[in-house]
């Protein structure tokens, strides 16, 4: 197979992405991450004690849905999108966003198990970041999503 390309006479345009420079956190923003490995879950809270983030933690999602029902202050909810539990990961963010609407949820799985995902498109309103994930993508992925003024809690 060949591809033919139009030549082009103009000069290089040259756009240098910023992929390898993290946003910078918001000082005083909490981070609750919520994943069930423990290995994972701590490789999450390492990220957002480089980032800057105040992060609390939860291994499932009743656990998380306990804390912000107990009132932590939370402005962001890190979430692997399968775990075990009577509480699914779909009905803790629609719990959450009852309790504190507008809280902004990011999903991460390596899977999907069609939780989110419905024909190759995701749900919407919905963010997901694919594990595994590089910190600096974390960073502005969450950044993003907390300077966004739609998803203020």
């Amino acid at each position: 197979m060949k591809l033919y390309l139009p030549r082009s006479r103009q000069a290089e345009h040259v756009t240098q992405l910023l992929l390898d420079t993290p946003l910078a956190a918001t000082p005083g923003r909490t981070i609750l991450v919520v994943e069930d490995e423990d290995a994972v879950r701590e490789a999450a809270l390492a990220m957002m004690d480089e980032l800057g983030y105040r992060r609390l933690e939860a291994s499932n999602a009743q656990s998380a849905l306990d804390l912000v029902e107990a009132g932590e202050h939370v402005d962001l909810v890190f979430t692997d999108v399968v775990m075990p539990g009577e509480l699914r990961t779909r009905e803790f963010a629609q719990r959450l966003r009852e309790l504190r609407p507008g809280i902004p949820v990011l999903f991460t799985s390596g899977y999907t198990d069609n939780a989110i995902i419905h024909q190759g498109r995701l749900d919407e309103g919905v963010h997901l970041i694919s594990k595994p994930y590089a910190k600096a993508e974390l960073a502005r992925r969450i950044a993003a999503l907390l300077a966004d003024p739609a998803m203020e809690p």
